[in-house]
């Protein structure tokens, strides 16, 4: 450890990596390449992340290459992130300095984001390298862009704080692409209790595998699903002829309540645990329009099977509210949500659903089972259709889904 110095800056800054960090940030320019306005304005030339920060953000780093004990701080942090840990694994305390009496404060109003911008360019190079498109590779940076602008909103003035270094600065390298209306991220070990199947004719059925069902379909232990004495073993059988397991359906998204066999000259195994697939996340940024959700589809694939040919994408996978089927009753055919929802083979995944409350009422619970549904407002049709079920006695749980490619 170097305890004098963080002495020097008073801060408590506490990494498992932090003494090869500093090694390395010794090693580096007094002022990094990261530092100058030549590299941030070509990066926003190039990613137009800064927007309306662009200016205060030049300041701050006219003044933080003037500080020696701050750059070193900075070069520490961008070699911390390269680690490619997770926040919670790469500090156990971590905070910024304070501004000195007297001292502008623009300088360490923006100290956690200079390293994240050094990463986002070499990030951005390793996806261009790959043959990723300028345009894609620049969405792809939305959060970070949507975060500053909202902080301009919330703290009256450009910044970026300790949360948001938390929250984003060490996604830098993972591998989430925004294209079009959806957002993708590799995943290679698929890791839920279900295999896939498909025959000629392009039909898809999913077998349950390997988890405790309860007799009402869902997997035991989900929110309105916790009695044992309800509940059996989904066992898969597999022998030279056939899969048996049993079903979803495609309906409901909930097992079948007796087994099905699937002979192997029909049908070929298309998704089980370990592959590779693209996880799809959903991005609050307007509606969810069939068009554009299908050109997302259709992009990403082509990306993904062009850019990353040491994969074997066995299709989409998604995990969300939105997918779940009861909501069919109150929504109609040809809305957004059940068109977005008719794309996927639904199927049963373990929680206690609190997203719809996150989502549709704003609210944070731990479990559906927590809400008194005569608490919540009805101001729309949404909420007044989530409340309906939940007045039955019916969960609008997260479901898991598929697309195959």
């Amino acid at each position: 450890m170097n305890p004098d110095f963080r002495k020097a800056l008073n801060i408590n800054i506490e990494s498992p990596y932090w003494d090869d960090a500093l090694e390395k940030a010794k090693a580096m320019p007094a002022v990094p390449e990261w530092l100058t306005k030549e590299f941030i304005c070509a990066l926003e030339e190039d990613y137009a992340i800064l927007g309306v920060a662009k200016e205060p953000v030049l300041r701050a780093a006219e003044l933080v290459a003037q500080d020696a004990d701050l750059c070193l701080l900075l070069k520490v942090l961008f070699c911390i992130i390269g680690f490619k840990a997770g926040y919670s694994k790469s500090f156990t305390a971590l905070e910024f300095p304070a501004t000195p009496e007297g001292v502008d404060t623009v300088a360490y109003d923006f100290l956690p984001l200079f390293p994240i911008l050094a990463h986002a360019r070499l990030f951005g190079n390793e996806l261009a390298a790959r043959g990723v498109t300028q345009d894609i590779i620049s969405d792809s940076f939305f959060f970070l862009r949507y975060r500053l602008n909202s902080l301009v909103e919330s703290k009256d003035k450009p910044c970026f704080d300790k949360a948001s270094f938390s929250m984003y600065g060490l996604h830098v390298y993972t591998n989430f692409l925004c294209i079009g209306r959806l957002r993708f991220e590799i995943h290679t070990g698929f890791d839920r209790n279900v295999k896939a199947f498909a025959d000629a004719d392009g039909n898809t059925r999913i077998l349950m595998c390997d988890v405790t069902l309860h007799a009402k379909g869902n997997i035991l232990g989900a929110v309105g699903y916790t009695d044992e004495d309800s509940a059996h073993e989904a066992g898969f059988v597999e022998t030279d002829d056939y899969y048996e397991g049993y079903a979803v359906d495609p309906a409901t998204g909930l097992a079948e309540p007796t087994r099905t066999r699937l002979s192997k000259k029909d049908w070929k195994l298309i998704l089980q645990s370990g592959d590779t697939v693209l996880k799809v996340h959903i991005p609050g940024m307007g509606k969810l329009l069939k068009a554009d959700c299908d050109a997302a589809y259709e992009r990403a694939a082509e990306i993904y099977r062009n850019c990353y040919p040491e994969y074997d994408f066995k299709g989409f996978v998604c995990n969300t509210w939105l997918l779940c089927p009861v909501m069919g009753r109150f929504l109609k055919k040809d809305s957004n949500i059940m068109q977005f929802q008719h794309r996927y083979h639904v199927f049963p995944a373990k929680n206690n659903a609190p997203d719809v409350f996150h989502y549709v009422f704003a609210l944070e619970v731990a479990s559906a089972a927590d809400v008194d549904p005569a608490t919540l407002p009805e101001n729309n049709s949404m909420q007044r259709g989530v409340k309906q079920l939940l007045q039955e006695g019916i969960y609008v749980h997260q479901f898991n889904g598929f697309i195959p490619f």
